[in-house]
């Protein structure tokens, strides 16, 4: 790479750096989530002895939307933060 590209990669490195920065300073303070944020969907598949491991329940649609992988992420992070808001903010963080 020659000088002009590296010099174009910092700027592009910088201006990411100070949103990016914001936004994980504000999902670092984010609380729990209230259960009706979420709740919908995930009911279907928790109860109080746990997460169910009957397939149709996973797989039922969610107002007419297969959300299976959108489960997956809410159980893991169920079991991660114990529902936390925190768990789900940092995971769009770094997928964003």
């Amino acid at each position: 790479m020659d000088r002009k590209h590296i010099r174009w990669a910092a700027w592009q490195a910088i201006a990411l750096a100070g949103p990016a920065a914001y936004i994980l300073g504000l999902s670092l303070r984010a609380g729990p989530l209230p259960d009706m944020d979420y709740w919908g969907i995930i009911a279907d598949v928790i109860d109080e002895e746990g997460f169910k491991t009957d397939p149709s329940a996973w797989l039922r649609p969610q107002n007419e939307h297969f959300v299976v992988v959108t489960r997956l992420l809410y159980a893991a992070n169920v079991l991660l933060t114990g529902g936390h808001n925190l768990g789900l903010t940092l995971f769009t963080w770094l997928a964003a």
